[in-house]
This record gives structure tokens, sequence and C-alpha cells, in this order.
């Protein structure tokens, strides 16, 4: 119904009222695809909204690495799995409390990667060369404040002691599929139990690809079978759907996307990559700002 004309000072009745008991629902928790979504779409919940449109086209990570940063943070025990849901850990709590706020927050590695996207997109030699020096300097800039940062703060939490993970237990064996490296073109792929890899890894080529990198797809994991058919051009055919290999990244396209929310394909390859302070706390001053359009001062904010 239309709402009745009113002034100030009108009266009216209310007709009925109700009440109702309800509680505050924390917000849901992640699962993988919420937190790929953020990722990909950093900054849009900033309440700045000059800063929120600044950071619309930033992103943390690349397609083909957001998914191996998360399967990361579960590794080292930041995060957990329950489910489809990721949860922090008492682990990952007690970091958050303890960095930099600017660490813990994505504004300023989108506003990192958004730099690097303008670098990237840059046809001029000049001005290309004078955006590369602002992101230099303003990453030393950062640098020592974090620097600072860690040398000058309370110890707040402490860590317990981890077990060595490397140690002189028993190498998982490689095998040679001998096929050769699709990244650096002179080393071979070689394959282990978690992911196939170039034989000249020593030398800086970084072909890396994880044998369980579909799964969150809905893939299969990969066998040596599967990546030699692949690495040969062709396609490997599955229950679950078909695999492609796609500028030097597998590619899992499910068999039947109708039955399944869509999404696009997941790419993998390449490299792999709280809580609030007490106020009596001693305050620390800002971090310097780096922004790609704006040339850094000529000394360090702090």
């Amino acid at each position: 119904a239309a709402i009745p004309p009113v002034r100030e000072g009108d009266r009216r009745t209310a007709q009925k009222v109700t009440i109702r008991k309800d509680r505050t629902k924390p917000p849901a928790p992640h699962t993988d695809a919420s937190l790929l979504y953020l990722m990909e779409h950093a900054g849009q919940n900033i309440e700045d909204e000059a800063l929120r449109e600044t950071m619309k086209d930033s992103g943390l990570g690349t397609p083909a690495t957001r998914a191996a940063i998360i399967e990361r943070l579960s590794q080292v025990g930041y995060i957990t799995r329950k489910g489809k849901t990721l949860r922090a850990t008492d682990k990952g709590t007690r970091l958050i409390s303890v960095v930099p706020a600017q660490i813990a927050s994505p504004e300023m590695t989108g506003k990192w990667e958004k730099a690097l996207s303008g670098m990237a997109k840059e046809k001029d030699p000049k001005a290309l060369a004078a955006l590369e020096t602002r992101f230099r300097q303003s990453i030393e800039r950062y640098v020592r404040f974090l620097v600072d940062a860690a040398r000058t703060s309370e110890k707040e939490v402490e860590f317990e002691k981890e077990p060595y993970r490397g140690g002189k237990g028993k190498r998982s064996s490689v095998t040679s599929l001998a096929k050769p490296c699709p990244l650096c073109g002179q080393g071979t792929v070689t394959a282990n139990q978690k992911a196939f890899g170039c034989s000249r890894w020593r030398e800086g080529c970084r072909f890396t690809v994880w044998r369980d990198c579909l799964e969150k797809a809905g893939g299969p994991n990969l066998t040596v079978a599967m990546m030699k058919t692949l690495l040969a051009g062709k396609e490997v055919n599955t229950e679950r759907g078909r695999i492609l290999w796609q500028n030097n990244k597998a590619v899992f396209q499910p068999v039947d996307p109708l039955k399944a929310p869509p999404r696009k394909p997941l790419r993998v390859g390449g490299t792999p990559s709280g809580k609030k302070p007490p106020s009596s706390a001693k305050q620390k001053p800002p971090a310097p700002q780096m922004y790609d359009d704006v040339p850094p001062p000529e000394e360090p904010p702090y």
C-alpha cells in the first residue's frame, strides 16, 4: 500500500504492531568458490567509495595462482576445511592479530596488482619507466616500514614450535616423462607423488602442475598417463568430463555443465605462489601507501 502523505506533527493510529525476537547472524563461512570470487574482485566491500572505485579492476593473484594460494594457506595450517567451508584456525587468527593492519587487508595487495596491471598495459617506454620507478620506490618504502614495525613491536603472541617438515626421511621418487618442458623448452617434465615439474627447476624453471589441481573444479587427479597425453597435444576424456591442455595449463570441462551451476574452468600451472590489537598497544605510524598514478614523496611518510 502507498504511504499516505504526512507532515511533521501529524498523529496517526497504528492498526497493528508486531514484535519479533531474532538474533544477528554472523556472515556465512567462505567456500573455495566464494573466496576465489572475492580474490578476483578485491576491494568490493571497502566502505570508502572513492577507494572502492579505484580498486574496481584490482585482484589478488591471477586465475592460475588463486586456487594454489588457498591450498597453501591450508597446508601451513592457517585455514582448515570443514565440509565445503573454509575456517580460520587458531594459528591463522593469532597471525592476523600481530601483523600490521596493512598486511591483513587486501587493499595494499590490490593496489599493487593494479599497478602491475597498469605497467603491463603501458606501451610508451618513457611512461613505463616512470611507473616502474614509482613502483620500486613504493615497495622500498613499504619494506622499510614493515621491518621497522617488526623490530619495534612488542611480542604479544607466541607460536608453538612446529616440527621440521623436511627431515631426513625418504624422499618421494621422481619419474621422467621423457617429454620436453613446455615452459622453458630445455628440461624434461618430471613427476613425483604430488606434482609434475621440470628437471631444470634448480636452474630457475618454475613449471609446476599439481596432481590434484583439477579437484576444485570437479576433475580427477592427474596421472602420468594423463599428463603424457596432454603434453602430446591430445585431450583426456574421463567420466567426469574432459581435460585439455591450453597455454601450458590443464583445463577441466565438466561432462554435463547444465546439471551444475555454471563456473569457469579452473586453470592451473605456472608458479603456485582478526583480532584488533589492545587499546593500550603503542600506536604505530601509518604505512606508506602505493598508488599507481601518484608519484611517491621524496621521503617516507613515517
